[in-house]
């Protein structure tokens, strides 16, 4: 049988609908399937038919399709890293460990993998791991925001509010307008009041003296938060947790007036 050269234009072609229309994605995994067969070590067909099989939502056909693509080339960094990702999303945590693993040793030079294996350690609850592979993506590229939003988040999460207001920061100081790092830089400073505040709670009940300047300290946090939620509030006014967490910052610096206005606002929203 030959096939001549249009199995080069059938393997290798996109899934663009034409003229508006839907792409035929059942039609192109058949023509991608008959190419694996024509030639089994064609890696763009295999490649093509895992994104048709995404496509459709198909994820466990995608995957199965990406498998076989590194049963041909097991060293495709690229291909590795999608599969991590891929894994992350069907919530196969250990496949898209291994897979980010290999992305790894493939390309060692590369921080794609890394950054996979830190969110995979990441939502399997292994911080200690996450941040360990956070710190060697920072360490080659230190000026990448989101992987310093990824590792503030992470440092929040685990309570540790200093470090995430620090690393928050640096984030807001390459981009000042980003929503959520300032929204998160206030609720942070929130949680620390917290923290001072039920500990200066207890203090009080032993009968222990709560210092002047332990009570500076706690109206400082609430007043640290303020400009990083009103930052946020200036850019998406609509979200009444805001609101209400700006009104608990301003009646604990002793601004009554305001902090009611921001918890009349919150409940506004929430009607």
């Amino acid at each position: 049988i030959v096939f001549g050269d249009w199995s080069s234009d059938v393997c290798s072609s996109d899934l663009n609908a034409k003229d508006g229309q839907q792409p035929d994605l059942d039609g192109a995994a058949k023509a991608f399937q008959l190419c694996t067969v024509i030639d089994p070590k064609r890696t763009d067909a295999y490649r093509n038919l895992a994104v048709t099989y995404m496509r459709g939502n198909n994820l466990e056909a995608a995957k199965e399709a990406y498998m076989k693509l590194i049963a041909v080339d097991a060293k495709n960094d690229a291909v590795l890293n999608e599969i991590a990702r891929l894994c992350m999303q069907m919530k196969d945590y250990s496949c898209a460990i291994e897979m980010s693993q290999k992305a790894i040793l493939a390309a060692p030079d590369k921080t794609e993998g890394i950054v996979n294996l830190a969110l995979a350690y990441d939502m399997t609850g292994e911080r200690e791991k996450a941040m360990a592979e956070y710190d060697k993506a920072l360490a080659k590229n230190p000026n990448d925001a989101d992987l310093m939003f990824n590792v503030a988040r992470l440092y929040f999460n685990s309570g540790d509010f200093d470090k995430a207001v620090q690393m928050f920061q640096k984030v807001i100081s390459q981009n000042p307008e980003d929503y959520d790092a300032n929204v998160n830089v206030g609720n942070a400073y929130l949680n620390m009041a917290e923290d001072v505040r039920k500990k200066l709670v207890e203090k009080e009940k032993t009968k222990v003296t709560v210092s002047e300047d332990e009570v500076a300290r706690l109206k400082e946090l609430y007043k640290e938060a303020i400009p990083y939620l009103e930052k946020a509030l200036s850019q998406k006014g609509d979200n009444n947790t805001v609101w209400y967490n700006l009104g608990v910052a301003y009646i604990n610096i002793g601004n009554a007036e305001k902090g009611k206005q921001c918890f009349d606002k919150a409940e506004s929203l929430r009607k």
